[in-house]
């Protein structure tokens, strides 16, 4: 089979600085990690396989997972099934990074042009009232104070909280990743379904992470049972999507996952996900749900990178699952955004994106 590459958008304009590739979520679009984007050095948003929008169809781009196929007639034609699994994107992926480092320009690309206005530099009236609304509580008895980590201190950061403090940023690590200095790295970012790709690239490939972010993520299901039954629920799942469509991100979009997402918020993400091709997003959930993957926490130890590990307050079975790969990572950092739950940077695109950009500068700085 024929890789092709990953379609994507990009910022190409600073040059310099360590490329940042963000994978984004499941029904998910590049879109949605723009917020994310840093200005100061060459972003990728990737469109991960089966998420292809109509924003990339009314560009007459052909589509990567069909053979022989544009978007005109796709619909009539087999999907290549062979697209939707861990090892094609890890191949893709890597095609990706030569094109990145040889300063090429990929096919079926969309280019983006970042600046400080669709960056939205300036604070949102909702992040503001939220501001205000969490500095009257910071004011008041802290009844539930966070548990210390039991990390120790000498090599890993303990996990925080955070409010939505702009100058909140993790706190430093003078551990520098000496070994491969002559391979071209990466900071690699994914949020949950692509958290999940990312962090399987990066125990394939360690060598070329420079650092590793990771937003509502997880290792994979422990046990064999686990995974089976949550096959079970990704097909029927996926059953769905194909049968009702429009009904599935009715339901997704009200999920308790996002509860703390306004009201706008969730109108923009729902449609967004309407504009999904719900045939190639089933494929993307059977291929490489959480059911397809293989546990990882054993492999852990191959991540020698700083690794940055967000999850939402509020989204408790995520937390749990960053505070068990934080044991088992080398060098894991574990912030915890208050009043947010799966989407924290969604939810406080502001916060999160000036937490991740302090942290990416300080790793580059350590290590230059």
């Amino acid at each position: 089979m024929k890789h092709q590459p990953i379609n994507y958008i990009t910022n190409k304009s600073a040059g310099g600085a360590t490329p940042l590739v963000l994978l984004h979520g499941f029904t998910g679009s590049p879109e949605n990690m723009v917020e994310l984007a840093d200005i100061n050095r060459p972003t990728f948003c990737i469109e991960l396989p089966g998420h292809r929008s109509q924003h990339y169809e009314s560009q007459e781009h052909k589509s990567p997972y069909y053979k022989n196929s544009n978007n005109k007639n796709r619909g009539n034609q087999k999907a290549n099934n062979s697209y939707f699994t861990f090892n094609s994107i890890n191949k893709q992926l890597l095609l990706l990074l030569g094109d990145i480092f040889e300063n090429k320009t990929p096919q079926s690309i969309n280019e983006f042009t970042f600046s400080k206005t669709n960056m939205r530099e300036a604070k949102t009236d909702n992040d503001t009232q939220n501001e205000h609304r969490n500095k009257s509580h910071e004011n008041k008895p802290q009844e539930n104070k966070p548990q210390e980590s039991k990390i120790p201190k000498n090599k890993r950061h303990e996990s925080k909280i955070l409010g939505t403090n702009t100058q909140d940023k993790p706190e430093e690590n003078k551990t520098q990743d000496k070994t491969n200095s002559g391979t071209k790295k990466i900071h690699l970012l994914g949020y949950s379904m692509g958290g999940r790709v990312a962090l399987n690239f990066a125990v394939c490939y360690p060598h070329h992470i420079k650092s590793l972010t990771l937003i509502s993520a997880t290792a994979g299901l422990a046990t064999r049972k686990e995974r089976q039954l949550r096959k079970a629920s990704d097909a029927e799942l996926a059953t769905k999507i194909e049968s009702d469509f429009t009904q599935f991100v009715e339901d997704w979009t009200e999920l308790p996952l996002f509860s703390t997402q306004t009201e706008e918020q969730k109108a923009a993400l729902k449609k967004q996900r309407l504009q999904g091709n719900p045939t190639e997003l089933a494929l993307s959930l059977k291929g490489y749900g959480t059911g397809q993957m293989k546990p990882l926490y054993k492999k852990l130890k191959n991540i020698k990178s700083t690794c940055l590990l967000i999850t939402g307050a509020e989204d408790e079975k995520f937390c749990h699952q960053a505070k068990e790969m934080q044991m088992k990572l080398d060098d894991a950092i574990h912030l915890t955004i208050a009043n947010t739950s799966h989407a924290p940077h969604i939810e406080k695109p502001v916060l999160v994106r000036n937490l991740i950009s302090n942290f990416l500068t300080h790793i580059d700085s350590i290590s230059s």
